[in-house]
């Protein structure tokens, strides 16, 4: 996964914040929505904006259901390094 470059972060925060509900886990309407809401010319980096946007509100959505665990390593002494684990016991249908 490549790195997004600034503006492209910067844009799709500003984007998020001013129009929450404009924005879903879909790529496809998130599209459809940078494409109204902005200027932007270049269809490569409307959908560079438009998945950032996405892989944000998919993001969101799995820390909202609960299913991340505390932060983990497998590394050795059983330091933490910033990654993530998906809690196995944790009910996607919310029962």
């Amino acid at each position: 996964m490549a790195i997004k470059p600034k503006y492209i972060k910067q844009l799709g925060t500003v984007l998020l914040e001013q129009h929450p509900d404009s924005f879903n886990e879909e790529f496809d309407t998130n599209k459809e929505s940078v494409d109204i809401l902005t200027n932007v010319e270049s269809k490569g980096v409307r959908n560079r904006i438009a998945g950032y946007i996405t892989r944000k509100k998919a993001n969101n959505a799995v820390w909202s259901a609960g299913r991340f665990s505390r932060y983990h390593c497998s590394r050795a002494r059983g330091t933490t390094c910033g990654r993530l684990a998906v809690d196995v016991n944790a009910s996607s249908e919310g029962g």
